[in-house]
């Protein structure tokens, strides 16, 4: 991918013919053509490669390829039109889209009101939209979640975890004053995925014994602890929730440390905090895509979890196509869920001003991608007790 080997033979992937690719796995993978689906995979043809080199006129302009190409670009704009050369462009209903960029909340929402804009996909007053059943909210394959920090004593050990879990009040953490969908699972519902079992309740009196059990009576002996955070509300609300928990439960001092987002994800990278918190959006719609990141492998481990029955678990799913696929991952799920590895939060929802009278072929999903082919325009429908009349006949 970066070109940094020379050796064509060494790579899984080659071009059988002009219509045929070739790619070799190191494992079996049924979730792979789920995979290709991701944007980084999107076909680049080797002439835009080349012109977006050096300094030339098209270095900085997107690059299209499907059902609509870039026709202009700036700062705020975005114009698509449709693409004469795609393969099923018989099917293409729009002429062209125009996509704005703006930080203007005011206008957006007046503009979407007057039926000018037809799709906010976020930067609109929501509660100021006239139609409200033009406000779309649904589940995102996304979660927010807490972890601990697993590679060194004394958070290394299960047992200290899910002690430490099981002292947190999760009704008030899991609050749905605070939350539109809040869970005690890391994976959102796929069908045919199993039911995991996550820590729900706080349980002070089995936390306290767990401790004693694993060297740690009353929690003596224990390290600080020190939570970081990004600069948000919501992160603080959850990370004061602990901090008064585990303070008021242990002789120790819990401090919380809040980073500007631009510097917060790399702050996950110096080990030296207890807990961390983020929220992980799936690339693809499958349960690996929030597991295969928890092996000892993976460059995604910010947590340096490190367990090779977990990492034997994942292998064997990958090994497996069906429901014993997904029991395997639903089972390597509940290892993290219980050990206390992963502290779920919520699930996020997705916020969309779509004005469905307008247009049709927008679909809300997990992943809140919505392909602009199967967009077209629609016969307004007429408001209650108003009907909408044609051409009167000459002849009545």
């Amino acid at each position: 991918r970066t070109g940094a080997s020379e050796n064509a033979d060494k790579i899984g992937i080659r071009a059988v013919s002009d219509g045929l690719l070739e790619v070799r796995l190191s494992k079996p993978a049924a979730h792979f053509l789920k995979i290709l689906c991701h944007h980084s995979f999107v076909p680049l043809h080797p002439t835009d490669r080349e012109a977006r080199k050096g300094d030339g006129p098209h270095r900085d302009f997107p690059i299209g390829s499907g059902p609509f190409y870039v026709a202009e670009y700036s700062g705020s704009e975005l114009v698509l039109l449709k693409n004469p050369n795609y393969w099923d462009r018989e099917n293409v209903k729009l002429p062209g889209l125009t996509i704005l960029f703006t930080d203007n909340v005011e206008e957006v929402t007046a503009r979407f009101n007057s039926g000018e804009i037809q799709w906010a996909a976020g930067g609109i007053y929501f509660d100021e939209i006239e139609n409200q059943d033009h406000m779309v909210v649904n589940p995102l394959f996304a979660t927010n979640y807490f972890f601990f920090r697993s590679s060194a004593p004394p958070w290394n050990d299960p047992a200290v975890r899910k002690a430490m879990s099981l002292l947190l009040p999760w009704d008030m953490i899991r609050n749905e004053d605070f939350m539109y969908i809040p869970t005690s699972v890391l994976v959102p519902r796929i069908p045919g995925y199993p039911s995991v079992e996550g820590i729900e309740a706080q349980d002070t009196v089995r936390a306290m014994r767990i401790l004693s059990d694993a060297g740690y009576p009353g929690g003596r002996g224990l390290a600080n602890v020190l939570i970081r955070i990004p600069n948000s509300m919501e992160s603080r609300r959850v990370a004061e929730i602990m901090k008064s928990a585990w303070e008021t439960s242990l002789d120790i001092t819990v401090r919380i440390e809040t980073y500007d987002y631009s510097r917060y994800y790399a702050m996950l990278q110096d080990p030296d905090y207890t807990l961390g918190t983020i929220t992980w959006i799936g690339d693809f719609p499958d349960p690996l895509t929030f597991l295969q990141m928890w092996t000892s492998e993976s460059n995604l481990n910010d947590a340096g979890y490190r367990a090779e029955s977990f990492d034997r678990l994942v292998d064997d799913a990958m090994r497996k196509t069906g429901d014993d696929r997904y029991i395997a991952l639903g089972r390597a799920e509940t290892m993290l869920l219980q050990e206390g590895v992963v502290l779920p939060i919520s699930h996020s929802p997705a916020f969309n001003a779509v004005n469905i009278d307008a247009i049709e072929g927008w679909f809300p999903n997990a992943l809140d991608i919505h392909p602009f082919k199967y967009f077209r325009f629609t016969v307004p429908r007429p408001i209650p007790g108003v009907m909408f009349a044609g051409e009167p006949d000459p002849g009545l």
